[in-house]
């Protein structure tokens, strides 16, 4: 078995006939080791696309379907991956992929990482819904998958994974709508990340291994960010946009998750999420100021006091809604759906028909709370 790889390198080293894509074959291989071997799937593969410094023979062989699957039979006639029942979907036997991880790709590929975090945590449904774990359910096998690789790596630097929505064109801003959404129906999904500013990849990872019940793994993934952050804030740094944007990301997650936190005291929490949305805003993010403000109405509720969650609901969905001006578009349907589905929870029906009657919403939303 161990000749097929071999074979395969030979013909991706050569300089000869079609030796591109027998590289791109190859590298495709290699990063078929960071994921769950039972179901690769094309769609999720897609994801990696978004960010910055994609590999030109990752976006090459992800132009189309057809090409994508010019490269799968070369993989296919060499007996390294096997066909799914559902189309665009592979696998790979257990045996090929362990003898892979063992003597292939046992240093990681800090490229390789780079493009499974991004495919992986960019597949999390971005609204949550009580079909949420179901439609992560595909990704949430890589994300455990995953993760010992993350935190294993020496290299790993959160900056790496910063998005910068904010320096897209239009048709890259368009092909992130496509792959992620970020707007219900026929609103405008491209308002959402032009909205948002910023992004880190690896945060979809974080709620992934969360809905998969692995609470340890996803703090190690933030602790070890955090660590890695400090670190960086220490040593003078070009990029300090994206410094102290992760760090404000990773602020948010921590106080979001109460992780790292031994304050009880529910105005030192509150305070500091007010203090997180503003520095969100500062630098231009309304989407992540309005997250953090539907995190403090969800802490808020928690600790019984309902009807200081109410308030910040109502607020936050108005200016969030003057931001967006539709209420499909993420976030103001997240928070519109919270808002509902929590005054549904307490019976105030009528409160819910006019809020969907104001904002011209046609159906019901029906979330797990």
């Amino acid at each position: 078995m161990e000749h097929f790889p071999d074979r395969l390198r030979e013909k991706a080293t050569a300089g000869h006939g079609d030796s591109n894509d027998h590289f791109t074959a190859y590298r495709f291989l290699t990063l078929f080791t960071y994921f769950d071997p039972i179901d690769i799937n094309y769609e999720i593969l897609r994801r990696g696309l978004i960010g910055h410094n994609v590999p030109e023979w990752f976006r090459s062989a992800m132009t189309s379907r057809l090409r994508f699957l010019r490269i799968m039979k070369i993989l296919l006639d060499l007996s390294l991956v096997e066909n799914n029942l559902a189309e665009g979907s592979y696998s790979i036997h257990h045996i090929v992929h362990d003898w892979l991880n063992s003597y292939v790709t046992m240093d990681t590929d800090n490229e390789l990482l780079r493009l499974a975090v991004s495919a992986v945590a960019f597949s999390a449904p971005i609204v949550l819904t009580s079909a949420w774990r179901y439609e992560a359910q595909r990704a949430i096998i890589h994300a455990v998958h995953l993760y010992p690789r993350l935190l294993s790596s020496p290299d790993f630097d959160p900056v790496d994974y910063f998005i910068e929505y904010s320096k897209m064109d239009d048709e890259t801003l368009a092909l992130v709508s496509e792959l992620r959404g970020g707007a219900h129906g026929e609103g405008d999904a491209t308002k959402c990340w032009r909205l948002m500013k910023f992004d880190l990849a690896f945060d979809g990872m974080v709620q992934l291994l969360r809905a998969a019940w692995r609470e340890r793994e996803a703090v190690q993934i933030l602790d070890l960010a955090c660590d890695r952050m400090k670190a960086r804030q220490l040593m003078a740094a070009d990029n300090q946009l994206a410094i102290t944007s992760c760090s404000l990301i990773l602020d948010y997650h921590s106080s979001h998750y109460g992780i790292n936190s031994k304050n009880t005291d529910i105005a030192a929490q509150t305070e500091g999420l007010d203090s997180i949305s503003r520095e969100f805003i500062f630098r231009g993010s309304a989407s992540w100021a309005a997250k953090t403000w539907n995190s403090k109405s969800l802490l808020l509720y928690s600790y019984g006091l309902k009807t200081e969650a109410f308030e910040v609901w109502y607020q936050v969905l108005e200016s969030s809604h003057r931001d967006t001006e539709d209420v499909r578009v993420h976030p103001t349907w997240m928070i519109f759906g919270s808002l509902c589905g929590y005054l549904l929870a307490e019976g105030r029906m009528e409160e819910a028909v006019g809020l969907h009657e104001r904002y011209h919403v046609e159906h019901w939303l029906r979330f797990q709370l």
